[in-house]
């Protein structure tokens, strides 16, 4: 861990969150997390069926696409709407608020993507690593 270089993408998304949080206020906060819990629910479902014994990720998938990860998933669906009710209302489209709502969910996910896009390319690189760690 300590020879490890931050990634660029890694640090744009948790910048994002903290900044979230900072600037704005707890739904703003959870509106740029939910897409990592997200994210790590829906790669796991879809890794299920790959998964195989032995499988050099066979922990991190049953872990993710598991009942505990998925009741996860919906308990941050849940806490989504809860603080968007609690500090909206009953109709958040009509909010002057809920096209920065969106915005901010909207970047959160692009940046999720970029986040996963990042392990893609470094799975890519191989041997160019010459032993480098990125987190």
């Amino acid at each position: 861990m300590f020879n490890a270089k931050e990634e660029l993408e890694t640090i744009a998304y948790t910048r994002y969150v903290l900044d979230s949080g900072l600037q704005g206020d707890f739904l703003d906060l959870i509106l740029a997390l939910a897409p990592c819990a997200f994210g790590y629910g829906e790669i796991g479902l879809r890794l299920k069926e790959s998964v195989y014994e032995g499988h050099p990720y066979e922990k991190w998938i049953n872990t993710y696409c598991g009942d505990a990860f998925q009741e996860v998933c919906v308990e941050v669906g849940r806490l989504v709407d809860m603080a968007i009710s609690t500090r909206i209302g009953d109709n958040p489209t009509q909010s002057p608020r809920w096209a920065k709502m969106q915005e901010r969910f909207t970047k959160a996910v692009e940046l999720e993507a970029e986040f996963w896009g990042m392990g893609l390319r470094a799975g890519n690189q191989g041997a160019g690593n010459k032993g480098e760690k990125h987190a």
